[in-house]
């Protein structure tokens, strides 16, 4: 198996652990949050960035994938939401989203509100 390569769209470098955050949202948030609720992938101010990260060993696949996610405004993954773009087999995008759902992250902000929004990552096998 190869070294695995990592490049976080959006991202320059990531955070180390820390501690839990709470993304409490200001008084008059809620329509900001509602319409983003409604389309994660609509535009933000500053897009998702990752807070605890777990990496995925590599995988006997070898190629170029793409991993997009949810992101909620409390900075969870949202359920269901972890899609897998290149991967041929079934076990490769299963272990690339058990591998990504307990990420945590800081939301996405518009207008200094906590919203959701989407967060795309590449990982490269070799």
């Amino acid at each position: 198996m190869g070294p695995v390569a990592l490049a976080a769209a959006g991202c320059g470098t990531l955070p180390s652990h820390g501690e839990e955050v709470d993304y409490t949202n200001p008084e008059g948030c809620q329509a900001t949050v509602e319409a983003h609720g409604m389309d994660p992938g609509a535009e933000v101010d500053v897009p998702p960035q990752p807070r605890r990260v777990s990496f995925p060993p590599p995988t006997d696949e070898r190629g170029e994938f793409e991993v997009s996610l949810v992101v909620d405004e409390a900075g969870k993954v949202v359920a269901g939401s972890i899609e897998v773009t290149g991967a041929e087999r079934n076990a490769t995008v299963n272990h690339l989203r058990e591998s990504f759902r307990n990420w945590t992250f800081e939301p996405a902000q518009v207008g200094g509100c906590w919203v959701p929004g989407v967060f795309t990552y590449r990982v490269l096998e070799r």
